[in-house]
């Protein structure tokens, strides 16, 4: 893993971005725009206005990607399902939210 201020990594968030599919082109979306935490986060058509709730940002200090729409880290709950997990976002609570 690189961290911050690492050689070809920068120390500050990049622009944001969306998440893209490769499977349908769909993009990680807040759904309903909800603000609050263990808001779900779901597959839907990129929007062309006010997309705040489908754009995404790197925070390397924490090593967490965060939502736009309100800073919150994505998270996933597992689920009894095989296979399965909800993603939701939360406050930073967690190794579950560092990626790569």
């Amino acid at each position: 893993m690189r961290y911050a201020g690492s050689v070809g990594y920068p120390a500050v968030a990049q622009s944001h971005y969306f998440i893209r599919s490769r499977l349908n082109g769909f993009v990680l979306d807040v759904e309903g725009e909800n603000r609050n935490p263990g808001a779900r986060v779901l597959m839907w058509k990129q929007k062309t206005g006010n997309a705040d709730n489908q754009l995404w940002y790197d925070d390397f200090a924490t090593g967490t990607i965060r939502s736009k729409l309100n800073d919150f880290c994505l998270d996933w709950n597992g689920t009894a399902l095989p296979h399965c997990a909800t993603i939701t976002i939360i406050h930073m609570a967690g190794a579950k939210q560092n990626y790569l």
